[in-house]
């Protein structure tokens, strides 16, 4: 079975294009609505194929493999629904753009009049600041003045309130995160106008600019800040997506490929250049395959696969993005309680301790057994409740799904996790299930214990044990002996196998934890709360956690047997079957291990707050600001903490040599003024986000520390609104709104 989410919506698309543009453009979104409707009903009608399967089915693995398929099936239903809500809330733009756009636009043609406003020379500071007013005019003509009212208000409030360039152009940064593009614009431009020296405001006006469609006006602005900070790579980026608006291939691929030679894996650069390569007059197929794999490893995104596809290319695990989000070793306690099987056994008559030892660890799993059956039970049914919830409570299913389906993470995971479940055991690099870590765990015990034995048993069988009974026991020590050895050496194996599959385990239950969702609302009071908070046990992570624990449980009844006492063959002693006072030894329980959320991130500005807690994202809109879905790219942006936390423009080393200065005065002096955040700098706290071209989210990249389990930097765990934030464009071959910017 293969259901992939990311063709889902290509199925809407394409398949409301197939009527004739006339009744495309009348009914625009009734058709993609329409479409998103036969998607999901197809989608349940699986469901409902494997449900019915299930009920009739007897073999355990089966079963457990099934349960698995409508896991991921309900998952991509939850998706699917979440994306038709975005549609419902598209502009009537929006809506038309995407019916329109069939994915087959080529690159945009050479545009000699654009190219032709464009200065005859690089622009000093003093030349520049005119520019940007000239500009800030011109845009003042194009977007409508309730938009320039609000944004002028805003500007006037945050200035009042704050006296900081720094947080007046993050309240830019927020609006254009938030699909105001106007508001960002108008912002923007102005924070420039106030403080030409910082070179954020400067690159992020700039790809602002080119986003909206006027790449002529942002080429000046970025050839000026090439000239202060070259080998940027965010610079270099948004000069290429303004050539590439232009429609002039031959610089768009030198600069997109001079911020490529900087940092390979740049998403919004590979991505273009992936369009630059198939729309020149020879298209190379397999180079821009590779170029869109790459922007996809960085930043994974449903439009990137469907282009993929496009050309022929299904992806695999090894595709996808990392998961770089923090978690734990082993969170869920599997290794921990592999650890806790006993490795002593009787090895010889009378080995009493030893003996009660071993039953009362197999006590102690027979009582873990009968407390995981009720848990089990009791989560079975909360889930069921919520089930029914979901699918006959639409308010309820919206605000379960809100969080969600707009989360990098999640989207990230549940790719990830389809895209093991769907090929064969042990096809995965790097990422193990614990049914496959089970399976490996038999055969290690049956070539190494198993079959030992029954040899060792055959041999004690045919063997002459001897006349006197002290030849019995001699013979019957030396089997114990035996047979203790080999059981040794089996669980020492198993623990083994464990610990050097401990990586790979850890990377399969981090893609489980972060695209299984939290718990559902519970009353209007809790919800908020709820959609923030993940850090209690929630129905889904203990679900999981339990199946995995069963098969850790059925491994230690078949591993760690019950022991008998062996009596000596000299004496008639009687001895019981059973120890009355023996006492269950329980191990170590992975049910009261808690399941914790290790990630949250808070990014703050004075227009929204986001909040990322584990596998959710909750927007939080401040100044009566509404989130819109206008056609615009956002592209991706760097960011970290305040503005002294970066390091400077031109003493950084590049392609060529370093740069000394004797003076420490000039260098002070020198890196007061920062270069934009590139994805090649090194400061601990920067982190990126990137957004499709709906406007979703689609990444989030954040750096951990060494062992993965927090962040690299604490501290960046909350971003203040003077943090920095420096705006990667990412240019489309249609002609945005801003193209008729007329440059004086």
């Amino acid at each position: 079975m293969r259901i992939l989410l990311s063709l889902l919506l290509l199925f809407v698309l394409t398949g409301s294009a197939s009527g004739q543009k006339a009744n495309r453009k009348a009914n625009a979104q009734n058709d993609i609505q329409t479409g998103m409707n036969q998607a999901t009903g197809e989608l349940k009608k699986q469901i409902a194929e494997l449900e019915k399967q299930l009920k009739t089915e007897t073999d355990p693995d089966v079963i457990k493999d099934l349960k698995e398929q409508i896991e991921i099936l309900k998952k991509q239903l939850d998706m699917m629904q979440g994306l038709n809500k975005n549609v419902s809330m598209m502009s009537d733009n929006a809506v038309q753009e995407a019916v329109e756009d069939d994915g087959s636009a080529a690159v945009p043609k050479r545009d000699m009049t654009r190219i032709s406003m464009l200065p005859k020379k690089l622009l000093n500071e003093a030349e520049l600041l005119l520019f940007i007013k000239n500009i800030q005019a011109e845009v003042d003509k194009i977007i409508p003045p309730s938009e320039k009212a609000e944004a002028l208000k805003m500007y006037n409030e945050t200035k009042a309130e704050y006296n900081s360039i720094a947080i007046i152009a993050n309240a830019a940064s927020g609006c254009w995160m938030m699909g105001n593009w106007e508001k960002a614009i108008f912002i923007m431009g102005k924070v420039c106008v106030d403080d030409m020296s910082d070179a954020d405001n400067l690159n992020n006006y700039a790809a602002f600019l080119i986003d909206a469609g006027a790449e002529q006006a942002a080429i000046p602005i970025l050839e000026y800040l090439d000239s202060k900070y070259p080998n940027n790579s965010t610079i270099l980026n948004n000069i290429g997506q303004a050539w590439y608006g232009l429609g002039d291939m031959n610089n768009a691929s030198k600069f997109l490929n001079a911020a490529i030679e900087l940092y390979p894996n740049h998403s919004m650069a590979n991505l273009t250049m992936s369009s630059v390569t198939l729309g020149g007059p020879d298209p190379d197929t397999p180079r821009a395959i590779n170029f869109l794999k790459t922007s996809l490893k960085e930043n994974y995104d449903t439009e990137k696969e469907t282009e993929l596809e496009k050309l022929g290319y299904t992806i695999t695990l090894e595709d996808m993005p990392e998961l770089k989000y923090p978690m734990k070793s082993d969170p869920i306690g599997i290794l921990q309680f592999v650890e806790s099987f006993p490795e002593e056994f009787p090895s010889r008559i009378d080995d009493g301790d030893k003996v009660k030892a071993i039953n009362q660890y197999v006590l102690g799993i027979k009582k873990l057994k009968e407390e995981y059956k009720e848990e089990q039970l009791f989560i079975e049914k909360k889930l069921e409740i919520h089930g029914k919830m979901l699918t006959t409570n639409p308010q309820y299913r919206e605000n379960y799904l809100k969080p969600h389906h707009n989360s990098p993470a999640a989207k990230i995971a549940i790719r990830s996790h389809a895209l093991v479940t769907q090929k064969k055991i042990g096809a995965a690099k790097n990422v193990k299930t614990i049914q496959e870590v089970w399976t490996e765990c038999q055969d290690i015990w049956a070539q190494n214990v198993t079959e030992p034995l029954a040899r060792l048993s055959r041999a004690w069988e045919s063997s002459n044990k001897g006349v006197t009974c002290s030849d019995v026991d001699a013979a019957t020590n030396a089997y114990l002996a035996e047979e203790s050895k080999i059981r040794k050496k089996g669980i020492k194996l198993i623990k083994a196998k464990l610990d050097a599959s401990s990586t790979s385990i850890d990377e399969w239950t981090k893609i489980v934890l972060y695209s299984g969702m939290g718990s559902p609302p519970k009353d209007e009071n809790q919800l908020a709360m709820d959609l923030v908070s993940q850090l209690d046990f929630t129905m889904t992570r203990k679900g999981y956690r339990n199946g995995e624990i069963y098969y850790m449980i059925d491994m230690a009844q078949k591993f760690i047997e019950a022991q008998a006492k062996k009596k000596s063959a000299c004496t008639n002693d009687f001895i019981p079957d059973t120890d009355p006072d023996l006492v269950p030894l329980v191990p170590v329980n992975p049910l009261k291990i808690d399941v914790q959320c290790e990630f949250k991130k808070v990014i703050t500005t004075t227009v929204v707050l986001y909040t990322f807690e584990c596998n959710a994202v909750n927007e939080t809109t401040k100044k009566n600001m509404k989130s819109k879905n206008d056609p615009v790219n956002k592209g991706k942006a760097y960011s970290g903490k305040g503005k002294s936390g970066s390091r400077g423009g031109p003493p950084r080393g590049g392609k060529g040599p370093f740069i000394f200065y004797d003076d420490e005065s000039e260098l002070e002096n020198l890196t007061t003024s920062k270069a934009p955040l590139s994805a090649e700098d090194e400061d601990l706290s920067q982190f990126s986000i990137e957004y499709d071209r709906w406007g979703n989210l689609s990444g989030l990249n954040v750096q951990l520390n060494k062992d993965g389990t927090s962040l690299a930097d604490p501290d960046s765990a909350e971003l203040g609104i003077d943090s920095r934030w420096s705006w990667n464009a990412v240019a489309s071959p249609k002609k945005g709104f801003l193209y008729k910017l007329i440059i004086k």
